[in-house]
């Protein structure tokens, strides 16, 4: 379960940074860094969860297709999201590297 909301998130930030063209979105693991000069990545991770203290065990989901009873756990959960990029070996490059992967950073938090 927590890895299919992992996957969602990651796919609905990659959707709304499409036109970010630079940066990859991927879901945790993820690769540890960019490949290219100029090119970044985000990968989104659930970093944290913590159950509803009012778990109740007589509560169920029932499901129709196909039948199945489940317990459900109620959770609070936090999603991280590591920023890298690979700054190009230029005297801007670092400046300009700056820039993007703080855009980046500015625009999944609006998002």
């Amino acid at each position: 379960m927590l890895a299919e909301i992992e996957k969602k998130i990651a796919s609905l930030l990659a959707d709304a940074l499409a036109a970010r063209t630079h940066l990859s979105v991927t879901q945790a693991p993820g690769p540890p860094a960019p490949d290219g000069d100029g090119e970044g990545i985000a990968v989104v991770s659930v970093a944290e969860t913590t159950p509803n203290p009012l778990f109740n065990p007589e509560q169920f989901e029932l499901q129709k297709n196909p039948t199945r009873r489940r317990r459900i756990l109620p959770i609070s959960f936090i999603a991280a999201i590591d920023f890298a990029i690979k700054a190009p070996n230029t005297p801007a490059g670092l400046a300009s590297s700056r820039t993007l992967l703080l855009d980046d950073v500015a625009l999944s938090s609006h998002f």
